[in-house]
């Protein structure tokens, strides 16, 4: 999952059972309004890296990743690994979110968040009905896994800053839309480092239907400044053929009534 730039309070703690794990989630949650967990332990002579969204005790979003098989499990199957590998100790980083940092953490995994049923994180604790799960202290801390999973893409790319004003169900189709369009400008050597959205729903005569008034301000690096206007152009074209695919489906269109590029 996607985490919001956010500092741990808590890095590398044992837990030795879900009780220990349990207390953590409270001391946490009574001073932030929701948390973000990454979670290492050990099932079946497996080792598995489980991320957690939590707001208010409530279970948000939960993915395992499977190191061994290099598989991605969600939903009722990565609260399963959770409570498998809780059968033994496990080392966790806590994540403080405030109630921005939990909204925008549900947009950033909305998949995730889909998949994942909505309960009482107290009860995805709950014993396993069949324990397979060992006594195991994991060697590597989620911090040194994240780190290590992160390198090679931390040269490529460059954190980007989203700034979206819009309705909450038309955010991720906005997010969509900067995603198509920054896809585009790094083949033609610009790099978005921020990105501020707003839209809204505007109605109509009678008949005529509704539109996503859309503005987009978007700052970067651009290799050769001189091509600007020619990166707008295409990032114009780009704009209205992701806004069409997205009408399909929400019955929608999306007009991009203004595109500005600046550059750092």
């Amino acid at each position: 999952m996607n985490l919001p730039p956010v500092t741990a309070v808590e890095e590398n703690i044992l837990c030795r059972n879900r009780n220990e794990l349990k207390g953590l989630v409270e001391r946490t949650l009574s001073k932030e309004k929701g948390m973000f967990l990454k979670i290492l332990g050990k099932m079946d002579d497996n080792s598995y890296y489980v991320t957690v969204l939590i707001d208010d005790r409530k279970l948000l979003a939960i993915e395992a990743k499977d190191l061994k098989n290099n598989a991605d499990l969600t939903g009722n199957a990565a609260m399963n690994v959770l409570r498998g590998i809780l059968e033994g100790a496990v080392v966790i980083d806590v994540y403080p979110l405030d109630d921005i940092d939990v909204k925008t953490s549900v947009m950033e995994n909305i998949e995730i968040y889909n998949a994942t049923p909505k309960i009482p994180f107290d009860d995805v604790l709950s014993s396993p009905d069949k324990a397979t799960a060992k006594n195991y202290a994991p060697t590597i801390t989620p911090s040194e896994l994240e780190r290590k999973k992160n390198q090679p893409s931390r040269l490529k790319r460059q954190r980007m800053e989203i700034i979206v004003d819009a309705p909450i169900d038309l955010d991720p189709y906005i997010r969509r839309l900067i995603k198509g369009l920054r896809s585009d400008a790094k083949t033609h050597g610009f790099e978005f480092q921020r990105v501020e959205a707003h839209a809204k729903e505007v109605r109509y005569a009678l008949g005529s239907g509704t539109a996503i008034h859309t503005t987009l301000e978007i700052t970067g690096k651009l290799n050769n400044p001189s091509s600007l206007k020619r990166v707008k152009e295409i990032l114009t074209s780009r704009g209205y053929k992701e806004a069409e695919d997205i009408k399909r489906e929400i019955g929608k269109g999306i007009i991009i009534t203004d595109l500005e590029l600046k550059l750092v």
